[in-house]
Parts: structure tokens; C-alpha cells; sequence
């Protein structure tokens, strides 16, 4: 009897929104990946850097059927102020829970004996594709994509034409009011 293993991901799912990530919570659109809702991938593709660096996973697992956690420390790196940072000084926990929409907490804290200052990128990519050309690895684009960025509102409220599915993305610090809460059904 041969038994077969698939790629190591990690999967969360609610209802009919299902999530399947890299254990270091990337996504990639060329991989069967991504976050989907009935039947439809939202996002394709999805990236953490400090200071333009890939932080260090250090463990990643499902906690629940509908969230995971990830936790990171850094490779050296230049600050976003210019001096060095010696690696292993920070830990990154990022907690991302699904349900009516994704929802991520970024808890970013640092070991040195300094105040450091550094930069956290996130990319997200979107390309509501169909669940059966994500698998046949086909990327029909039906439709286009629009999105602005309110810097007021620190949001950027995105859409389909013609569609029911919409994307709003709220960037808000812990100590601040959320200024950008999501108002429709789907969001990121």
C-alpha cells in the first residue's frame, strides 16, 4: 500500500470560507492557495516582510478549525532608521481567524536593549478566480478589479463590478480607535 503526502500547508476553514497557507502563512497563485469564499478564491497571494526581509518562522499550526497562528522571530537586518538589527531580537506572532471575512493580528514584540524601529510590509494579492480553474491551474480573470486608498480612513474599500463580493481592508493600531471597520459581509 503506498501512502501519498501532500504538500505541507496549513488549512483553516468556517462555514464555506476555507484558508490554505504556507506554514509561514504565505500564499502563492501559482499554488492551489489562498483564501476562498463559496467557491471563489479572494486572495491569491499573500507576503510578511520586516524591513524588506522574509522574517524566520519558528512554528506554525491550526489552533482551531477556523484560526492558526504563526510565530516569527527576524534575520539581522537594517532598521527602518539605518542601524543594525542582530537577529533573533524580535518575535512576530501573527494570529489569522476566519469567519464572515479573514481577520489578522500582527503582535510585533522587541528583545533589545535599544528602541529599534522597523518596518512591517504585507502584500496582498487578489484575483477571484473560480475554485475549479484554481485546481485545473487556470487563471480566468472575469471581471476587473478596482481599489483606492483613503489615507483619512487608513482603508482601502475595493470591488468587483457586477458582483456581490467586497473587499475592505482597515489598518488600525491597537492603541487607536479602529478608523476603517468593516461594513460588508466579506472582508480582509
Amino acid at each position: 500500500m503506498e501512502v501519498s503526502v501532500g504538500p505541507p500547508t496549513v488549512t483553516i476553514h468556517f462555514d464555506d470560507e476555507v484558508d490554505v497557507c504556507e506554514p509561514s502563512a504565505e500564499m502563492s497563485s501559482t499554488k492551489e492557495q489562498g483564501y476562498f469564499a463559496s467557491d471563489t478564491r479572494l486572495i491569491s497571494g499573500y507576503q510578511l516582510k520586516l524591513c524588506a526581509k522574509q522574517p524566520v518562522l519558528c512554528n506554525s499550526a491550526a489552533v482551531r478549525h477556523h484560526s492558526a497562528r504563526f510565530e516569527f522571530t527576524n534575520p539581522a537586518l537594517i532598521g527602518a532608521d539605518g542601524e543594525p538589527l542582530e537577529e533573533h531580537v524580535l518575535h512576530l506572532r501573527l494570529d489569522r481567524t476566519i469567519g464572515h471575512g479573514v481577520h489578522e493580528d500582527y503582535d510585533l514584540t522587541s528583545f533589545s536593549r535599544r528602541p529599534v524601529v522597523v518596518e512591517l510590509e504585507v502584500s496582498i494579492e487578489l484575483d477571484f478566480v473560480d475554485l475549479f480553474d484554481v485546481k485545473s491551474h487556470r487563471r480566468i480573470h472575469r471581471g476587473w478589479l478596482s481599489s483606492t486608498w483613503d489615507r483619512q480612513a487608513g482603508c482601502s474599500p475595493g470591488w468587483k463590478p457586477g458582483g456581490s463580493v467586497r473587499l475592505q481592508v482597515g489598518i488600525a493600531r491597537s492603541d487607536r480607535p479602529k478608523s476603517c471597520a468593516p461594513t460588508a459581509p466579506t472582508s480582509w
